[in-house]
C-alpha cells in the first residue's frame, strides 16, 4: 500500500508534477475517458470499476471544467485564482491516476473515495468564487453585471487610437484626402479577430484612387479571410547564396567580406538554413568575434549559442504564446524527436491521436482533425515540410534546430517531457529523477544504464526509445520502465528476435505500439490491449501472421505491418 500511496498521491508533494501545456485539454481526454468507462461493457472484466463513485467524479470535475473556462484569463493577474487553477489541476491529474489504476489493479479502490472528496471539496470552493469576483487580492460580493467591450471592438479601437495620437492621422484626415494613401498593417495589431479588421474596414474610405492596405502575417492562410481577388505574396527562405550575402552585409555593410573568410563564411550562411532571423542574429554573434576564430566559430556554432543572445528566444515564445492551447501540444511534441530528424507525418499524426491532442467533431474523423492542427503549424512557419506524396501533401516535416531548442527547453519548463540523451548530457541519468515524468524519451542511452541509475517513473504515460542502433532485445529487460498506465509506446530499434515481449500484452492502456519484429507471428494476447488504436510493426520480415483475436480489438484503427 505503501507504493500505491507513492505512485498516488493524495497531498502536495514536490515528487508529484503534470504536464502543464494546455491543461484544459487534458482535463476534456480525462472527461472522454470516464464516459468511456462508464459506457464500457459489464462484462469486460479487465475495465471493471465502480461506477457511481466514477459518475459522481465526472460530474463535479465537468463543472469544474467549466469553472476553469471562465477564469482562465484572469488566473495570471490574482494570485487566489492561479493557486486554485492549480489546485483543480493538480486534483483532477491525480483523480486520473487513481481510477487509471483501478483499471489494471484492485490498489487504487481504497484512494477512490478520498480522491472524490477533494473534487467534491474543490467544487464547493470554486461555486464561492463564481458568486464573488476579486479586486486587489480581495473577495467582494458581486451586485450587478459588468458590462465589457468586445475584443474585436478592443482591437479595431486601438488602431484608431494609434492613428489619431501618434501619426496625427484621423479617419476624417483619410476621408479628406486627395491622393492615395497606403496603410501597413500587423495581423498581432487586431488580436488575431477577423472581426476586429471587419470593423476597421467599415471605417476606412474607399475613394478608388489607388489606397492600399497591407498586412504582414506568418499566417499562409490568411488571404481566406479577405476578398476572393487578394493574392498573398509568400515569403520563400532566402537561398544560401542570398543568405551570404546578407550575413556579409550586416557585418560589413559596403566594405565586403575579405576574401580570406569567404569559405568559412559561406559555410557559417548555409547553416542558417535560409531563414533572415538566423542570419541577423548569427551576424551579432560575428561582429563581436575575432576573425582569427571564425573557423572555430563556424564548428561551435548552433541553435542553443543562438538562443543565449535572448533575442530568439523572445521571438520564438511570442509566436508559441499566440497558438491557440490545442496546438501547444503539437507543437512541443517536436522537441520528443531527435533534432534534425525527419518525421513521418502519418506516425506523428497517430501519435497526435493516441496522445489524446486531438477531438473529433461532428463533421471532421480524428485523422482529418490532427492533420488540421500540423497544417497549421505548417502555415505558421513552425514546422517545414521536408518531402511530399506523389498526389499532394506532406510526407515527412521536422522543424527547425532553433525551434527545436526552443521546444526542448519549453517541454522541460512545462514538465512535458523528460529527455534521457548520454551523447548531449554523459552524466545523464546519474541518479533518480526529481519528478514523476509523464512522457519519457531515451536518446543514445542503453536501458541497462537507465536501469542501474535507479530512475522510477510510476507515473509514465508515454515512453519513446530513439536507439542510435539496432539492439537485440532477447535479453532486455524492460520491465521496470512499462508503468501499467503507458498510453504511448515505441521501441525503436530493439529487435525482438525470439518472442513477443509479454511485459507490452499487460498494457491495457495502451493507444499506441510500435514495435520491431524479427518472429513471424503476433500473439493472440494482442487482444488484451483492448483500447489500442494504432499497431505498428517494422522489421525486415516480410510476412508477419495476425492472430483473429486482434479484430476484437474495437478501437482498432490503424495496423501497419
Amino acid at each position: 500500500m505503501a507504493e500505491v500511496a507513492h505512485m498516488y498521491p493524495l497531498t502536495s508533494s514536490s515528487s508529484f508534477s503534470f504536464p502543464r501545456t494546455n491543461e484544459l485539454g487534458s482535463v476534456d481526454l480525462f472527461l472522454e475517458n470516464l464516459k468511456e468507462l462508464a459506457s464500457c461493457d459489464e462484462t469486460d472484466h479487465s475495465l471493471a470499476f465502480p461506477v457511481d463513485s466514477i459518475d459522481i467524479v465526472q460530474k463535479n470535475l465537468t463543472f469544474l471544467r467549466s469553472f476553469l473556462e471562465n477564469m482562465k484569463e484572469k488566473r495570471n493577474q490574482n494570485g487566489k485564482l492561479k493557486t486554485c487553477w492549480n489546485r483543480v489541476m493538480e486534483i483532477a491529474y491525480k483523480a486520473e491516476l487513481v481510477i487509471d489504476s483501478i483499471v489494471v489493479s484492485d490498489k487504487g479502490h481504497y484512494f477512490l473515495d478520498a480522491v472524490a472528496e477533494d473534487i467534491n471539496l474543490m467544487k464547493i470552493e470554486a461555486q464561492e468564487i463564481c458568486d464573488s469576483t476579486s479586486y486587489n487580492g480581495e473577495i467582494k460580493r458581486v451586485t450587478r453585471a459588468s458590462v465589457h467591450m468586445p475584443s474585436q471592438l478592443t482591437a479595431a479601437m486601438k488602431i484608431l487610437w494609434v492613428l489619431e495620437t501618434r501619426w496625427k492621422l484621423s479617419l476624417t484626415d483619410l476621408q479628406e484626402e486627395q491622393s492615395s494613401w497606403m496603410l501597413f498593417l500587423s495581423w498581432v495589431c487586431l488580436g488575431l479577430d477577423i472581426g476586429a479588421w471587419n470593423l476597421l474596414r467599415n471605417s476606412l474610405p474607399d475613394d478608388a484612387n489607388g489606397s492600399r492596405i497591407m498586412f504582414a502575417s506568418k499566417y499562409q492562410n490568411l488571404s481566406s479571410l479577405f476578398k476572393g481577388d487578394c493574392k498573398p505574396h509568400h515569403l520563400r527562405q532566402l537561398t544560401d547564396k542570398e543568405c551570404w550575402a546578407l550575413l556579409q552585409t550586416k557585418i560589413f555593410g559596403k566594405e565586403g567580406c575579405p576574401p580570406i573568410l569567404s569559405e568559412v563564411g559561406f559555410r557559417i550562411a548555409t547553416n542558417c538554413k535560409g531563414l533572415p532571423l538566423i542570419v541577423v542574429l548569427v551576424s551579432g554573434i560575428l561582429a563581436t568575434t575575432d576573425q582569427d576564430c571564425w573557423e572555430e566559430t563556424a564548428e561551435t556554432l548552433n541553435a542553443s549559442i543562438i538562443l543565449d543572445t535572448g533575442n530568439c528566444m523572445k521571438t520564438l515564445e511570442q509566436s508559441y504564446s499566440h497558438l491557440p492551447d490545442y496546438l501547444k501540444p503539437c507543437l512541443l511534441y517536436f522537441s520528443a524527436f531527435p533534432d534534425e530528424r525527419d518525421i513521418s507525418v502519418q506516425r506523428l499524426l497517430q501519435l497526435y491521436i493516441s496522445e489524446g491532442f486531438v477531438q473529433k467533431t461532428e463533421r471532421k474523423s480524428l485523422e482529418e482533425v490532427a492533420n488540421d492542427c500540423l497544417m497549421d503549424l505548417i502555415a505558421r512557419s513552425l514546422v517545414m515540410v521536408t518531402r511530399e506524396r506523389t498526389l499532394g501533401g506532406a510526407k515527412a516535416c521536422q522543424v527547425h534546430d532553433l525551434v527545436h531548442e526552443f521546444c526542448v527547453e519549453k517541454a522541460k519548463l512545462e514538465g512535458f517531457v523528460h529527455i534521457i540523451d548520454r551523447y548531449k548530457d554523459p552524466s545523464c541519468p546519474t541518479g533518480p529523477c526529481n519528478y514523476n515524468p509523464h512522457r519519457l524519451c531515451i536518446y543514445n542511452t542503453m536501458v541497462e544504464v537507465v536501469k542501474q541509475s535507479r530512475q522510477f517513473f510510476p507515473n509514465l504515460r508515454c515512453l519513446l526509445f530513439f536507439p542510435s542502433y539496432e539492439q537485440n532485445a532477447t535479453d532486455l529487460d524492460l520491465g521496470f520502465l512499462m508503468s501499467k498506465l503507458l498510453r504511448v509506446l515505441d521501441l525503436g530499434n530493439f529487435d525482438f528476435c525470439e518472442s513477443f515481449p509479454l511485459e507490452v500484452l499487460c498494457l491495457v492502456h495502451l493507444r499506441y505500439l510500435g514495435i520491431n519484429l524479427k518472429i513471424d507471428f503476433v500473439p493472440s494476447a494482442i487482444a488484451n490491449l483492448s483500447r489500442l488504436h494504432t499497431l505498428v510493426v517494422y522489421g525486415s520480415i516480410t510476412h508477419v501472421e495476425l492472430p483473429k483475436t486482434i479484430w476484437n480489438i474495437k478501437t482498432l484503427r490503424h495496423l501497419w505491418v
